[in-house]
């Protein structure tokens, strides 16, 4: 079962960004420890497109600049363990544009 929160404004001097957070509370699961292992894509990290929209919109690329946006195109990954009593909730905010994995696997 989850459960979600809505979409919400945050405002900074630099930028506004919709917000969705989200909550997610696993339930009937072993006791145990866990591994949550998140993978987000955003316009800060593994975007290739953003990438290519800082390097000024090439036309054309040589391989080196290919090579190159695939090396910095990377998602940001986070990788923690929680123990777990039989649930296990799992909070992720997003900001407009951004996706995330998550991946949650018993380790004992």
């Amino acid at each position: 079962m989850g459960k979600t929160t809505g979409p919400f404004l945050l405002q900074t001097a630099a930028a506004h960004y919709l917000l969705f957070q989200s909550l997610s509370l696993l339930e009937a699961l072993e006791a145990g420890t866990y591994e949550i292992e998140q993978h987000m894509i955003s316009r800060e990290h593994g975007s290739s497109y953003d990438t290519w929209v800082e390097m000024g919109r090439p036309e054309s690329m040589n391989p080196e600049t290919l090579s190159y946006i695939n090396a910095v195109s990377v998602p940001k990954q986070l990788i923690y363990r929680k123990k777990s009593d039989g649930s296990l909730a799992v909070r992720c905010t997003l900001k407009s544009h951004e996706c995330t994995m998550i991946r949650i696997r018993q380790v004992d």
